[in-house]
C-alpha cells in the first residue's frame, strides 16, 4: 500500500525545488526541433505545432475536451493560482538527435538537462525584451519551470524501461543548470503518436484535423508532468501502473 512514508520519501517531496501552489507561477514554453525530427514531421508543420502547443498548454479550451495546462491548474486550485504560461514563437533547432535523450542512463539524462539550458539561454538571446529574471518570481536566480516539447513521438529507442515518452526532472543540489524543474514531452504526444511505427512517422499536411480525436485530449501528458513541477508523485489506477 501507499503510505505516508513512500510519499515522504519520494524524490519529489522535500528533496527539490518545487512550484507554489498558491499566488502566480509563470512558465516558459519552448518546443525543440532536433537534427532528425524530420524523421516524424516536416518543417512546414512547425507553426501549426507551435499554435497547438500554445493551445494545449493555455488555451481556453471547450468543456467537450480536456482543460489545457493554464485551465486545468487554475481549476484544480480554486482560484488560489494563476498560470502565466509564454510559448515561444519559433523552435529552438538543437544540434542534436531524438536518440540522445533518457531519463534512466545517467549520461543521457545529463543531455536533458544540458538541452534545457541550452534552449532557455537560446530564448533570451532570440528574445532581447525579455530575460531570465521575467520567469525567477521567487527571486533564487533560476528559471521557475520550463516546459519542452521535443520534436519526436518518443525519446531514445522507444523511450525509457517503462516505455514512456515523457518526464519530470529538477536541477541538481548544486544547482549546476539554469532552470529548478523542466517537463520533456513529445510533440507526436499532441496527436496521439508515441510508438515507433512507420505509419506513424507522419507527413501529412493536417496534424490537427486528422487526429482531432486525440488532439481534443492533447493536454493529459503535460498536465501529468507539471503535476511533478508541483510536487506531485507518480500515481497509477490501471494496468499500464509501472512499478515507480
Amino acid at each position: 500500500a501507499y503510505d505516508n512514508n513512500d510519499y515522504f520519501n519520494n524524490y519529489y517531496i522535500g528533496k527539490t525545488q518545487v512550484l507554489p501552489s498558491k499566488g502566480t507561477v509563470k512558465l516558459l514554453t519552448i518546443p525543440v526541433w532536433f537534427n532528425d525530427s524530420d524523421l516524424f514531421f516536416t518543417k512546414a508543420q512547425q507553426a501549426q505545432m507551435l499554435e497547438d502547443v500554445e493551445y494545449t498548454v493555455k488555451g481556453n479550451r471547450p468543456d467537450s475536451e480536456l482543460k489545457s495546462v493554464k485551465q486545468y491548474y487554475e481549476a484544480q486550485s480554486y482560484g488560489a493560482l494563476t498560470m502565466d504560461i509564454t510559448v515561444s514563437d519559433a523552435f529552438y533547432c538543437s544540434p542534436t538527435s531524438y536518440e540522445d535523450y533518457t531519463d534512466n542512463i545517467e549520461e543521457k539524462l545529463t543531455n536533458v538537462y544540458d538541452l534545457g539550458t541550452s534552449a532557455i539561454s537560446w530564448y533570451f538571446e532570440s528574445h532581447t525584451n525579455e530575460s531570465l529574471e521575467d520567469y525567477d518570481l521567487n527571486g533564487d536566480g533560476y528559471l521557475d519551470g520550463l516546459l519542452l516539447y521535443y520534436g519526436a513521438n518518443w525519446y531514445g529507442a522507444s523511450g525509457d524501461k517503462n516505455r514512456s515518452i515523457a518526464f519530470e526532472v529538477n536541477n541538481n543540489d548544486n544547482h549546476t543548470y539554469s532552470f529548478n524543474t523542466m517537463a520533456f514531452c513529445p510533440l507526436g504526444g499532441l496527436y496521439g503518436l508515441d510508438k515507433k511505427d512507420p505509419a506513424e512517422q507522419l507527413k501529412v499536411d493536417d496534424l490537427s484535423v486528422r487526429y482531432r480525436w486525440w488532439f481534443d485530449e492533447s493536454a493529459r501528458t503535460m498536465i501529468h508532468e507539471v503535476g511533478h513541477m508541483f510536487g506531485n508523485v507518480d500515481l497509477y489506477e490501471d494496468q499500464f501502473s509501472t512499478e515507480r
